[in-house]
């Protein structure tokens, strides 16, 4: 038998992690419909639940996730180790001296920016380097389900060129 990891027991950040190696676009609604029990029993939360579903923007309805997740009881046939097991699976490795790293106690008030350009700039460099590309898409409609998509494809940009223009001309 495989070693998920310890099995007994709770972990929000153990669930966390597990679901977060699957994704939800690969499930049919009966695997999606157990791995949100096995979430549940192993200590997930709805507000990562919901996160994970939204994922699948083309299936996703945030009303049906929350009402599954409120209905299901943690305590029924399906356990955790569904959960661990399908992580596993896909490339997951939990063992138990991950739950002796830090915890954060506490989040750091976010950085103010003097401009919506400058908040701009510090995002694209924290997320990627000056010599790859990002393509931007300014216009969007909704479709039939009142989602909103990008319309077009929008124009690729070099991040160095995209941030001095935006401190040069702002947004």
């Amino acid at each position: 038998m495989e070693n998920y990891g310890e099995s007994s027991g709770t972990n929000s950040y153990k669930a966390r992690s597990a679901l977060n190696m699957l994704y939800a676009s690969d499930y049919g609604y009966e695997e999606w419909k157990n791995i949100c029990i096995s979430f549940k029993a192993a200590g997930g939360d709805l507000a990562d639940w919901l996160a994970w579903c939204s994922i699948d923007a083309s299936r996703y309805e945030e009303s049906v996730a929350a009402r599954l997740f409120n209905s299901v009881s943690e305590e029924g046939a399906i356990t955790a180790n569904s959960l661990w097991k399908l992580a596993w699976g896909a490339g997951w490795d939990w063992h138990e001296h991950y739950e002796k790293l830090p915890k954060v106690k506490t989040i750091p008030k976010p950085k103010e920016f003097d401009s919506d350009g400058e908040q701009a700039i510090a995002q694209l460099e924290a997320m990627f380097g000056q010599d790859e590309y990002v393509n931007i898409v300014t216009e969007a409609t909704k479709n039939n389900k009142g989602k909103w998509v990008p319309k077009g494809y929008g124009k690729q940009f070099l991040v160095r060129d995209l941030c001095a223009s935006i401190r040069k001309f702002g947004l």
